[in-house]
């Protein structure tokens, strides 16, 4: 007799648990990743990982186009280019990775994105670290 109950209680949880339990929904996003491409990504995290040398979380873009405007035309650039190039300027992270972005003599034009970039008129930083260079030839 117990064992019947124990059978039916059984069923009844497995029951409960199926009929609330809904289906895991992917979806399709966007994310720019490290070599200025965006890629196409299908789960259910709605995450595009997180950006080392900006020190934030990546972006997810809705579409392919979106994130494609998105994209750095100048992060291919070297430092000696970038310097070279007009309303550009070089940004560097705590390590000295640097990258080419659009810009003024203030700083990046993103500076939330770019926030640790400082202009080195305003600091002294003898090696190159948190630090935007910016040449307007």
């Amino acid at each position: 007799m117990y064992k019947n109950i124990y059978l039916f209680s059984l069923f009844i949880i497995i029951l409960i648990i199926c009929f609330y339990s809904k289906p895991v929904e992917y979806f399709t996003y966007y994310c720019q990743v490290e070599n200025n491409k965006c890629i196409e990504k299908n789960d259910n995290l709605g995450y595009c990982g997180f950006y080392q040398l900006y020190n934030t979380p990546a972006k997810v873009f809705n579409s392919y186009s979106d994130c494609h405007q998105y994209l750095n035309k100048f992060e291919n650039l070297s430092k000696e280019k970038c310097l070279k190039t007009s309303n550009v300027g070089w940004c560097t992270d705590y390590l000295g990775n640097g990258i080419c972005l659009e810009g003024t003599p203030e700083g990046p034009v993103d500076m939330v994105k770019y926030n640790m970039c400082l202009p080195t008129q305003y600091h002294n930083n003898p090696r190159e670290r948190n630090a935007w260079f910016y040449s307007n030839t």
